[in-house]
């Protein structure tokens, strides 16, 4: 439930930090996000002879982003992102650790405009 009412305050926050307006250079935008992770490939992998396998399950994952705007609709940001695994339950073996994983990267965003209403 915890999960559930963070992922709700953070699509709110969302909805009130939405810049508008045709023209955003020289602006700043933060804006928080969270959702789902899912494991795949090695990370995702339950199989026991797989000496590569980690054997996690859906996790969750939140953080921000920021974007500076230097054209009209045309920024580059830096993004956080700080994500959470659960272990499998596998025969015999129940682990009860997490994997955490914090990502740290830089992107860049186009903007494009709707008619005003």
């Amino acid at each position: 439930m915890k999960k559930v009412a963070g992922f709700a305050v953070i699509l709110i926050l969302a909805g009130f930090l939405t810049l508008y307006g045709d023209g955003l250079e020289g602006l700043f935008n933060i804006s928080p996000f969270g959702g789902f992770a899912f494991p795949i490939g090695d990370m995702a992998d339950g199989d026991l002879q797989n000496p590569r396998a980690i054997y996690r399950k859906s996790g969750y994952e939140f953080g921000i982003s920021t974007e500076g705007f230097f054209e009209p609709g045309i920024g580059v940001g830096l993004n956080f992102r700080y994500a959470v695994f659960d272990s499998k339950e596998l025969e015999g073996f129940s682990p009860d650790d997490k994997l955490q994983t914090i990502n740290i990267g830089v992107h860049m965003k186009s903007v494009f405009f709707l008619e005003s209403i």
